[in-house]
């Protein structure tokens, strides 16, 4: 059986609200802890009384607002908007990767902008609405999923932050809060990319630029 210190993490940390909730002082620990309950039971695996959970989150609340990365611990060097994109996704296939690639050179020689991200079974293209003509010539037949209206949101931060936990859940964890849906996400280096729907273009990087501190 399970300790209540060793189950709280596994529900809260589970659950962006919650943790959010918590780690900001926003629960009433009472009704959370009446609303948690049959959860907690289940992981423990037997009767558990709303006191000793409520006694537990308070403790835990604590630790939490010591341990949980807060946005006044990192800056975002730069927040850079591309508009004007559409996803398209593919099932993985030899052809389907040859072609992607293929047609990521001829794309990026014109100037445009083309992206290829592949899981263990799909392929997803994000590609300059200018380009969808030449994406559905050659690989119209394959389209399993498609959305012409999208965005792409890029976090330009410091290398320094690298080995500091924290950063990209605090921004997904804003976006969430904000009810903002992710299309599809890429990382690199110094580098997070978010690409959402355009109408939440603005929504997205307001919030972001109020909640860091951005250098430029």
């Amino acid at each position: 059986m399970l300790s209540l210190s060793s189950i709280l993490p596994q529900i809260v940390l589970g659950d962006p609200i919650l943790q959010y909730g918590l780690q900001h002082r926003l629960f009433n620990l009472s009704q959370l802890a009446r609303h948690i309950q049959p959860h907690v039971e289940v992981r423990a695996k037997k009767e558990v009384s709303v006191s000793a959970i409520l006694m537990a989150l308070s403790r835990y609340q604590k630790q939490l607002k010591k341990i949980a990365p807060k946005a006044e611990q990192f800056k975002i060097s730069k927040l850079t908007v591309h508009t004007g994109l559409g996803v398209f996704s593919f099932e993985k296939s030899k052809h389907v990767l040859e072609t992607a690639n293929a047609l990521h050179k001829s794309i990026l020689d014109k100037g445009g902008y083309l992206t290829i991200s592949e899981s263990i079974s799909e392929v997803t293209v994000i590609v300059d609405r200018a380009f969808e003509p030449t994406i559905r010539k050659h690989l119209g037949r394959r389209i399993k999923y498609e959305n012409m209206k999208i965005s792409a949101l890029a976090i330009h931060f410091s290398p320094a932050y690298l080995p500091v936990p924290g950063l990209l859940c605090l921004i997904l964890q804003q976006i969430m809060l904000q009810g903002i849906n992710l299309e599809e996400v890429a990382s690199t280096y110094t580098e997070f990319v978010l690409y959402i729907g355009e109408a939440d273009t603005q929504l997205a990087f307001d919030t972001l630029y109020r909640l860091f501190d951005v250098e430029g």
